[in-house]
């Protein structure tokens, strides 16, 4: 969507104005965020399934629990800036 937007504007499709693009800019940097933490623990569970040394797992455990807190955050964030985009009454909203 934020590509079709773009094009709007260079071919006077599109408002000059309109600030739908950036906010379409910025969901999509905070959906690539938030799948980068979801890949990222993804892979951290899969290392610590074939880790045996004790000390390194707790730290790796711990590690992990502190990106599954962000990933949700992130997450409820992220549903919640999508909610106010798709919702708002008159786009673009301010996230």
């Amino acid at each position: 969507m934020y590509y079709v937007y773009i094009w709007g504007k260079k071919h006077d499709c599109a408002a000059a104005d309109d600030e739908t693009p950036q906010l379409l800019n910025q969901l999509g940097e905070q959906c690539g965020q938030f799948n980068d933490r979801r890949i990222s623990l993804e892979l951290l569970n899969a290392w610590l399934r074939d880790q045996e040394e004790h000390e390194t797992k707790q730290t790796a455990l711990a590690l992990q629990q502190n990106w599954e807190q962000d990933r949700q955050a992130r997450r409820v964030r992220l549903l919640e800036d999508l909610r106010k985009f798709i919702l708002s009454p008159n786009p673009p909203y301010t996230p």
